[in-house]
């Protein structure tokens, strides 16, 4: 029988392969590292992956994370009928029922892209006695016969971080 150095000097090439593969696998387990770990959610249409730590409300897509502390984040994706034929108008809607909310302020309007579709988003402050004020954002996603709506806030005093978090959720969603 053979040992392990006799078998290693007749086959130099085999070694340089299985070093390849290691170097492979221990690249690929780093990968993983970067990534959070989570569990994907889907309703209708509609998916998104949830990071570990997050806990569902109600059997929805709706999230919450550090409730009782200053790092809260709250996070709500819906698929909901369009209301007219013109997506613009359904858009709109979900923004004024979002403005609607007592000391909520508009603070901008703009355009950006989740899930390759074009999404209006409304950022908004809110602002409530003896509470922390909040900060978040209403994205509507017009689809053909239905809006998606995304709805998060995290408090203000934690909003740069809070920002990131809830836009790397974002970029999981799925829409079929």
């Amino acid at each position: 029988m053979r040992t392990l150095e006799q078998q290693a000097s007749r086959r130099p090439k085999d070694w340089i392969v299985l070093l390849c593969l290691a170097l492979v696998a221990c690249s690929h387990a780093q990968n993983k590292k970067g990534t959070p770990a989570g569990k994907t959610y889907t309703v209708g249409r509609v998916s998104i992956t949830i990071p570990d730590g997050w806990e569902q409300r109600r059997g929805e897509l709706v999230f919450r994370k550090g409730k009782g502390t200053k790092h809260f984040r709250f996070i709500a994706v819906s698929e909901e009928p369009m209301p007219t034929n013109n997506p613009r108008d359904g858009a709109v809607l979900l923004e004024q029922a979002v403005l609607g909310m007592e000391g909520t302020r508009l603070i901008a309007r703009s355009k950006t892209s989740v899930a390759g579709r074009e999404a209006h988003v409304m950022e908004f402050r809110r602002e409530q006695p003896s509470r922390p004020t909040t900060r978040g954002q209403q994205l509507s996603i017009p689809l053909d016969k239905s809006i998606v709506a995304v709805f998060w806030y995290v408090y203000e005093s934690d909003w740069e971080a809070g920002r990131r978090e809830i836009n790397s959720i974002i970029r999981t969603i799925r829409i079929r």
